[in-house]
């Protein structure tokens, strides 16, 4: 899953960037530059603060948790019952195993995942060894 919605560039030294979504180079001006640069200084680790007090890799996070699908569980006096909401963003698209909502932990556990599923496997992963 991508943790960055936007446009993806390519910079050049003079005032012009490559975007990778139209395959155009075009020309930027300065102010474009420096708001593109300036998040890009404060954006690749979750402890840096920019200087407007603002954490990029937790904003990306939970702009992907908003856009990920749902997950519920309810606890009820004979079992458990784990729903997850997957969601299709084109239909083009083919779903994999790795778009799975619901993983099972070890015979007796089981979880659903909502949000971000790189960081969901690390747990999941984590989960099956202490289960053992």
């Amino acid at each position: 899953m991508l943790l960055y919605y936007g446009p993806i560039y390519a910079f050049k030294k003079s005032a012009e960037v490559f975007d990778l979504r139209t395959g155009e180079w075009r020309r930027v001006n300065d102010a474009w530059r420096a708001k593109h640069s300036m998040s890009r200084r404060y954006d690749s680790r979750t402890t840096i603060f920019s200087p407007e007090g603002r954490l990029y890799q937790v904003e990306y996070a939970m702009e992907a948790i908003g856009n990920a699908g749902s997950a519920i569980g309810i606890l009820s006096k004979d079992g458990v019952v784990l729903v997850g909401e997957k969601k299709v963003t084109s239909k083009l698209l083919q779903t994999s195993a790795s778009t799975e909502k619901m993983y099972k932990i070890d015979d007796h556990v089981a979880c659903a995942v909502a949000g971000i599923m790189s960081d969901a496997n690390i747990l999941i992963n984590t989960a099956r060894v202490q289960a053992q």
